[in-house]
Formats: structure tokens, C-alpha cells, sequence
């Protein structure tokens, strides 16, 4: 093992591109008869995360069904014949198939499959970091990863607040939402590396496009991560490269690799050269008497030998090309990999180059994936410094000819790749990060100057949770018009827990969520779509929201109440001593009578309550609750949305507002009369 400069570790995600990640060999007699090839060889979809293995493929799961009108096409049967009955009509085909690879041009829903699955399968097995872990039942109550609207899932968090170059970039930003941090220094340290991109303007417009120009061809590097066919992954190992034990060293070192590799060549020169020279003889002696005159004795000894030799290697010839096309095609498809590959070493060095002088450079410690970009030069091994070696050449510049381009190098880039295969992703996932970061810094300059900003998140230390937020607003809206609110609860202002009443549609459900979004953010990125906010670190976020019946499971709509209630209530309890919770309820239990969901529901909020590490906001239309103030003053406190008042038309308008005090007004019979239903 050697230590190398942080630019190699950037370049380790260059590798992980490269089509021998995907490639396993196996034993050769296997290969005959038809292959399956789904979509152009591209096998797409969410079979691999059913395992749910790890949390990326979750994410995955719930991205792509906002790309489900991309769906692969049927599967299509090619056969790809005998590779020991006819090893070049073999050849010919299976070029055929790696062309095709070549020219696919993924789309959106391939794209993400493919970085979800790479990232899925690198995160199996790491240590865990101090972070939330949102439920399913937050993320789908706040829509962060799929929309409310099942006809319309792209409608979500991630899609209204990302601004990334890459799908790298995305799957980290979606993990990060989903996933953020508990630990204040962590928290810090991430907010702190936003802040130099969002003040150093240089810096920032330099990574921006370094990044951008990546993404320009990530689908370039990423299609060669596509799922090749079994049978095309064992024609790959056995017939470009040595397959026999004694012989694989010469796989990974370039000059016996490319005397050798020219050796059909050589033999296609020796049978041409031999056919003519029978061709000349047989001209000389049909009109050059005096040449068969003198050499009449020794053509006519060696002309059967010869006749029957030039034979041979005319056939020969002749299976030779009919495969060279076949050979070509895997050819450029393996060194079109790797001129991506060298091309991304190129932008990764100028990234590092960027930040290496930078004093806050230092950030990136710590960061988890990010280790990759700065930390982790130290582990390399001796094969991606060679790597790095080989893809400086011209080789990987640009494609040439076949014939007079050193395929060795391409070859030997190939194996040597193959085997650093699973250091390469870490550094893969740090890019990402490095543009999830970038997409929020560009987030926060986009909204410098509008009504509704984004703030930096001050954070601080406290013996109970405390939560102060000024002109907060939902990033789900325009942010030029949308209402902004301000709330304080907790340590500063004595009282920690409040209760939300007011008129439907008045904006409760929106406040509370914009609420806990403000603070997955704050967790995340340290910032907030807001003026200002205070926070001290929640160890767990957990939502009461979007209470359905569970037909599938046997559930009416109260019994889905009940689980629910019960399952913050076990989320509160299994936080004592370990950390604040942060418990957000919207409308409980009114899947029963009015007299009973009341009575619930007061004795639920008089048990939240008693957790003094527990920071709970509960909206609701039960008056009864609302009295919860007068017997605990110190711990609860009312708040109300604004009452909508009616314009000339005699429509409802809602200010959207959120002050203290208690919501009296019940619109329900001016909502009835405006939609008009009883005229039907």
C-alpha cells in the first residue's frame, strides 16, 4: 500500500464506471445458446430494492415512482450462438450486443436506478452515524420523497428544493432529508462548509461548473454500470482476456499483453502473404513463360503444399473477419468507458486542486461520505495508482483506430479497475455530497433577494429542547407568495408544548409542516427556508399526519389512529435520557364521536406532556383541549390561525397566519355553500 495525493481519491469515483465492475467470470463451457436482454441489456427497476438493504434503497424505491412513465421495455430474446462450435460468428454477435450497450442513451429512470443500486450496495456493512432516520410515515406525511398526489409523485420535497447537477448530487440530497444529523458539532461542521460556498462567490461558480460539466456526461460514465447479460459478462472474461490460471498475469501488464494480443493479426498477415504469393505464382505462370521455365522444378514440387496452406488460411481469414467486428465493438465499448473515466480524472484533480489551499478544506472531516474526497488517500491501493497511470495516456483521449491504438492499455486499465472495485463508490457518494451541497447553496442565492429567504440556523446547546423560528414558510410554495409565521416553544420562553386550533383550511397543516421541514433542513444543511431560527438538535422527528384507513391490513380509520398514536407515544418513551423529540399531531383521533376523540385526545396531549424531553405542537378542532393552557400554563400554550374573512363575492379568504390564542370560528357551512353541494 502506498499513500497518494487526494486527487487520486477523487479519481477513485472515476472507477467506479468502468464496465468490469458489473463483469464476473465464470466457467467457459457455460456459454452457448440465448441470452435474455431486458431493455437493451439494461435491467431496470426496483426488484433490487425488495431486500431493502439498506437505506439508499429505500430512497430508491420512492424516487422512482415519480419515473414510472420511463418503464422499461419487454424483454427481448437474442441468441448469441456457440462460442465453442464457431468462436468468431460467437464474437460477432456478442459485439453486436456491446454496440448496442454503446448507443443506449439512458433516461431518467435508469439513471437513478443504477446510482441507487451502487450506492445501495456500498452502504451495506458501514458503521452507522449519529443521525434520525426519518419513519416512512414522516417522509410520506411530509412528502419528502413522494408527492401526496399518487397520480402525481415527482410532486415532492426533494424536486421543489433541489437545484443539483448530478444524480449523484440527488441521491445524497434525498438521503440527507430523510437521514439527518443529531450530533450539534456534525450539524455545525456541515453548516459551516455551506457557509463558505455561499460566501465565497469564486469558489462556488468553480465547483458549480466543474460539477455541471460532470453532469453533462454522467449518463456517458454511468450506462457502463447498466446490468450486461450473464452470457455477455462470460464471453467478456474468456475470449478478450487469459482465462487460464498460469496465464492472468499477463491480463494486467501491457506489453506481453499486446505481443500477444496481435496474435491474429500476425496470422491473418502470414495467410494473406501466403495467398498472394500463390496468386503471383499462378500469374507468373500463365504469362511469364520464362518463369516457369526456369523455376518449373520448385513450383511444381511446392505448389500442392503451397495451394493447400493458402487454403487454409483463406479460411481462416475469413472466420478471422467475420468476428473482427465482433472484436472491434467489445473493443470500443471497453475503451469508451475509460475515456470517461480519464476525462473524469481531469475535472476530480481540478476539484481537489480547488480545495486543497482552502483553510476550510478541513470541514470535509467528518462528513461521512465526504471522507471520500479528502480523507482517504491514505488507503489506496497500489492498483488505482497505476490506474491513474494508465488513464493519463492518449489511449484514453479519444478513440482511434483499432488496429493502431495499444488495446493492451485498454485491456489492462479494464483489470486493474476491476480489482480496487470496491474502494471506488465512498468517493462516487462524496461527489455527490460535494453537489447536494452546492445545490443548496444555490438554493439560498436564488432566494437572497426575495420576500422569503433561506437562513443559517443558529444551533445551541440547552438542558430542554427549545425552538425559535422567525417568518418561516413552506418551501412547497412560491416563495413570493407564500405567508410566512413565526413560533417560539421551549427552554427561552419556559413553554415547550402547543396546541393549534383554527378554521379548516385555514392553514394549520400547513404550519406544521412547514414547521418540521424547517427543521429537517436546520439538521441537514443548517439552514431553513426563514428569517431567522434557534434550535437546539432534535435526536428524533416523528408526524401525526394523513391518517387513512389501512384496508390491507384490517384497519378502520380509528384503529390506523390508535396504531399511530401509540407508536409516537413508544417514539417519545424510547428517547428518555438519549436525546429531545420533536412530535408534530395534525387532527387526532376523529375517526370516532366528537365526546370520545376528545376525551382521547386530551389525555394523549397530557401525556406528551409529561416528557420533559419532548417538544410537541397538536392541532385540532376539540375545544376541550384548548383548556390544557389554563391547568399547565408553564408547559402548553394556544396558538391560532388566522379567521378568513369574506371578500365582495362572498368567498372565504384566509390570511394564512399564526399568532397566539385559541381559533373559535367554524367555516364548515360557508365551505359547503361555496362548492354548492346541495344543489346537486
Amino acid at each position: 500500500m502506498i499513500k497518494i495525493s487526494k486527487a487520486f481519491a477523487l479519481i477513485l469515483c472515476l472507477i467506479s464506471c468502468c464496465p468490469v465492475l458489473n463483469i464476473i467470470a465464470t466457467e467457459p463451457d457455460l456459454i452457448n445458446s440465448e441470452v435474455t436482454i431486458e431493455n437493451k441489456n439494461v435491467s431496470v427497476g426496483t426488484d433490487f430494492l425488495k431486500e431493502q438493504r439498506s437505506i439508499y434503497a429505500g430512497i430508491g424505491e420512492q424516487v422512482l415512482k415519480g419515473y414510472t412513465k420511463l418503464a422499461p421495455k419487454e424483454k427481448e430474446i437474442i441468441d448469441l450462438g456457440n462460442s465453442q462450435q464457431n468462436l468468431f460468428g460467437h464474437l460477432r454477435k456478442v459485439g453486436q450486443n456491446f454496440a448496442k450497450l454503446n448507443k443506449t442513451k439512458l433516461n431518467d429512470l435508469q439513471k437513478r436506478d443504477l446510482v441507487f443500486r451502487m450506492f445501495d450496495e456500498h452502504e451495506i456493512g458501514l458503521p452507522k452515524l449519529s443521525r434520525i432516520m426519518l419513519e416512512s410515515r414522516v417522509q410520506s406525511d411530509l412528502g419528502i420523497l413522494v408527492g401526496d398526489d399518487i397520480t402525481r409523485p415527482e410532486l415532492n420535497l426533494l424536486n421543489r428544493i433541489k437545484r443539483t447537477s448530478t444524480v449523484l448530487g440527488e441521491a445524497q440530497l434525498a438521503r440527507n432529508l430523510i437521514d439527518p444529523f443529531r450530533d450539534f458539532n456534525t450539524i455545525k461542521r456541515r453548516q459551516n462548509f455551506l457557509k463558505v460556498l455561499v460566501e465565497d462567490k469564486e469558489l462556488f461558480n468553480t465547483l458549480d461548473g466543474l460539477l455541471g460539466e460532470i453532469g453533462s456526461f454522467e449518463s456517458d460514465f454511468l450506462k457502463i454500470w447498466m446490468d450486461i447479460d450473464e452470457a455477455l459478462r462470460k464471453s467478456l472474461e474468456q475470449n478478450v482476456f487469459y482465462s487460464q490460471p498460469w496465464l492472468r498475469w499477463m491480463n494486467k501488464r501491457v506489453v506481453p499483453m499486446e505481443i500477444f494480443g496481435r496474435e491474429p493479426e500476425v496470422k491473418l498477415l502470414v495467410n494473406t502473404s501466403v495467398l498472394a504469393l500463390l496468386v503471383g505464382c499462378l500469374y507468373c505462370l500463365k504469362y511469364d513463360k520464362r518463369f516457369f521455365n526456369i523455376s518449373k522444378p520448385t513450383i511444381l514440387a511446392s505448389l500442392p503444399a503451397l495451394s493447400g496452406f493458402a487454403a487454409g488460411g483463406l479460411v481462416d481469414s475469413i472466420d478471422y473477419f467475420f468476428g473482427l467486428k465482433g472484436e472491434m465493438e467489445i473493443f470500443s465499448y471497453l475503451q469508451s468507458g475509460l475515456i470517461e473515466l480519464s476525462k473524469l480524472v481531469r475535472f476530480c484533480k481540478e476539484i481537489e486542486n480547488q480545495l486543497k489551499g482552502f483553510d476550510e478544506f478541513k470541514l470535509f472531516d467528518g462528513f461521512g461520505d465526504l471522507e471520500g474526497l479528502a480523507n482517504k488517500a491514505a488507503y489506496l491501493s497500489d492498483e488505482i495508482s497505476d490506474l491513474t497511470r494508465l488513464l493519463e495516456k492518449n489511449t484514453f483521449k479519444k478513440s482511434g483506430s483499432y488496429y493502431f491504438t495499444l488495446r493492451a492499455r485498454v485491456l489492462v486499465a479494464y483489470k486493474k479497475a476491476k480489482e480496487v472495485e470496491k474502494e471506488t463508490v465512498a468517493v462516487l457518494k462524496g461527489l455527490g455530497e460535494l453537489d447536494a451541497f452546492l445545490s443548496m447553496a444555490r438554493l439560498y442565492n436564488e432566494h437572497s433577494d426575495k420576500p422569503n429567504k433561506f437562513t443559517f440556523v443558529e444551533l445551541v446547546e440547552r438542558d430542554l429542547p427549545y425552538l425559535k423560528i422567525d417568518a418561516y414558510w413552506n418551501p412547497f410554495l412560491d416563495s413570493s407568495r407564500a405567508v410566512s409565521n413565526s413560533i417560539e416553544l421551549g427552554y427561552d420562553c419556559k413553554t415547550q408544548n402547543a396546541i393549534v386550533t383554527g378554521a379548516n383550511a385555514g392553514g394549520k397543516s400547513t404550519n406544521l409542516k412547514s414547521i418540521v421541514i424547517s427543521t429537517i433542513l436546520a439538521q441537514s444543511y443548517g439552514i431553513a427556508p426563514a428569517k431567522g431560527m434557534t434550535i437546539t438538535p432534535f435526536s428524533n422527528i416523528q408526524t401525526y399526519l394523513n391518517i387513512t384507513d389501512d384496508i390491507a391490513a384490517g384497519l378502520s380509520h380509528f384503529k390506523s389512529e390508535a396504531k399511530r398514536a401509540k407508536e409516537i407515544m413508544q417514539g417519545v418513551e424510547t428517547f428518555k435520557n438519549k436525546g429531545f423529540v420533536l412530535s408534530v399531531v395534525d387532527e387526532m383521533f376523529i375517526g370516532t364521536s366528537p365526546e370520545k376523540g376528545s376525551e382521547l385526545s386530551c389525555k394523549f396531549m397530557e401525556k406528551m406532556i409529561s416528557f420533559p424531553y419532548n417538544m410537541c405542537i397538536f392541532a385540532t378542532h376539540y375545544p376541550a383541549v384548548t383548556l390544557l393552557q389554563e391547568k399547565q400554563p408553564e408547559n402548553v400554550i394556544n396558538f391560532c390561525v388566522g379567521t378568513p374573512i369574506k371578500n365582495e363575492n362572498g368567498k372565504l379568504v384566509y390570511p394564512y397566519t399564526l399568532a397566539p390564542g385559541i381559533g373559535r370560528v367554524n367555516v364548515a357551512d360557508d365551505i359547503i355553500k361555496e362548492e354548492d353541494i346541495f344543489k346537486l
